[in-house]
């Protein structure tokens, strides 16, 4: 016969272990009862037998299963903060593709203005940087003579090459001789085209393509990057007549137009950040600027007006710290409120060790605006947190992550729980004649979650351990 229905709430598989006991079939065994006919005996037999079912150990049972909740949920809140050894700060600055990256490193760019657009690397610096442009690096374009496409073709045929000198003016100018082949029967439009596949696959860092325009068409050189470092200069080497031919002069030179061809000088980059007048020149990196040890990546797309700069903005990548911080103390508050209200039933040594994960940390904890009650729970100045979390996520990684911080110890209190939790779920049920002995086999089976139990005169005593 089952327990009485009032206690239909308990652990289902806890039920069934005390309906097991078959508590009530005594009641109708004659062999075990043989004054079962005797009204005073049935009365007084019947009377133990409820006393002992009203006994059911149900603060225990209510317990695990408040516990088993509490724990998951503050395992939940901690994951967050709980980081790899492989997740410092330290090792990921690099964007490493094999390494974890930390939730406190990571960061965001965002501009104020479409003339600088911005971004940023893990570990960069959270700030503002004000950017005003006043020139873009322009790259050397050169643009050839107008020829009748289809007209039979004016340069020489045969296999010839034209040097063409790169970095043109600078210390690390190179020249490099490029072959191209003219054939008989070729229009000037496949002469032009042959000359611009050419220097194409020299890869130069040029960029060489035929234009056409109704029956005319024109060779267009330019430089892949722009700026004065990369301007280059164009020869037609002894027999050919290439250059010649496709800008109307052998030689062709930054800044000079020969004939009708149309050449427009490269230029650098000028701009200031934090009022701090710089340029592009002398360098390759045209309308990309870096910034805080090459973190903060800015590239020009425009120019400013006068007096109004662009405010490039560098914050956390993790809009959600403040929130992940308020539910992991969410989380602790709940448990250790759960654990002191429980205490004539769980083990006695639950809140202590709560309190003190919390009190290694206190200093830092302050800092990003959490405080100890005298209750031991924590406190939220949202204030604190919020300049914590916008402006030094390191602060909070110090107070919460690594192996002293509040989430890492929180995280491996709640996982030992559940492993005891788990470990006693999974092994028999107590085998007991009344209930007081299988609440105290129920202790026996979570030792480090419940407060010790023992038979005592006949009747159920909690040990507090």
């Amino acid at each position: 016969m089952s327990i009485p229905a009032t206690s239909s709430l308990l652990n289902p598989a806890l039920l069934n272990a005390l309906n097991e006991l078959n508590g009530f079939g005594p009641l109708f065994s004659s062999t075990t009862f043989p004054s079962l006919a005797n009204p005073a005996s049935l009365a007084a037999t019947a009377a133990a037998n409820l006393t002992s079912a009203d006994e059911f150990p149900s603060e225990q049972v209510l317990a695990l299963s408040g516990l088993l909740s509490q724990a998951s949920a503050l395992t939940s809140a901690a994951a967050p903060f709980v980081t790899s050894p492989l997740t410092s700060s330290l090792l990921t600055q690099t964007d490493s593709p094999v390494l974890t990256a930390s939730p406190f490193s990571g960061t965001s760019a965002t501009s104020s203005s479409s003339a600088v657009t911005a971004s940023s690397a893990a570990g960069a610096t959270l700030t503002d940087y004000q950017v005003a442009v006043n020139q873009l690096a322009t790259s050397q374009q050169d643009t050839g003579l107008s020829l009748t496409s289809a007209s039979s073709t004016t340069f020489n045929t045969g296999t010839f090459s034209i040097d063409v000198t790169t970095e043109y003016g600078t210390a690390q100018a190179t020249t490099t001789p490029v072959s191209y082949s003219i054939y008989a029967g070729f229009t000037q439009q496949q002469s032009q085209q042959a000359l611009a596949d050419a220097i194409n696959s020299a890869n130069l860092g040029l960029s060489a393509s035929v234009t056409t325009s109704g029956s005319t068409s024109q060779l267009v050189l330019s430089s892949s990057t722009p700026g004065t470092q990369l301007a280059f200069a164009l020869n037609d080497v002894a027999g050919g007549n290439g250059i010649a031919q496709a800008f109307g002069n052998a030689s062709v030179t930054p800044g000079v137009a020969p004939g009708d061809a149309v050449v427009t000088a490269a230029q650098d980059a000028i701009y200031s950040v934090n009022g701090v007048l710089a340029s592009s020149a002398g360098t390759t990196n045209g309308n990309t600027v870096s910034e805080d040890s090459g973190k903060v990546t800015l590239t020009l797309a425009n120019t400013t007006s006068a007096g109004s700069p662009a405010t490039v903005t560098v914050a956390s990548a993790n809009t959600n710290l403040a929130a992940e911080v308020t539910s992991l103390v969410t989380a602790y508050n709940n448990i250790q409120t759960f654990v002191t209200g429980n205490s004539g039933t769980l083990s006695a040594t639950l809140a202590p060790q709560l309190q003190a994960a919390a009190s290694r940390q206190a200093s830092t904890l302050s800092s990003i605006g959490i405080t100890i009650n005298t209750d031991g729970t924590l406190s939220v100045n949202a204030t604190t947190l919020d300049s914590a979390a916008s402006g030094s996520p390191s602060s909070i990684e110090s107070a919460l992550s690594g192996p002293q911080g509040l989430a890492t110890q929180l995280n491996s209190f709640a996982g030992g729980l559940l492993t005891s939790l788990e470990q006693g779920f999974g092994q028999a049920a107590p085998q007991a004649l009344d209930t007081s002995q299988l609440s105290v086999g129920l202790a026996g089976l979570f030792p480090d979650v419940l407060a010790a139990a023992t038979l005592y005169g006949g009747g159920l005593v909690n040990i507090h351990a």
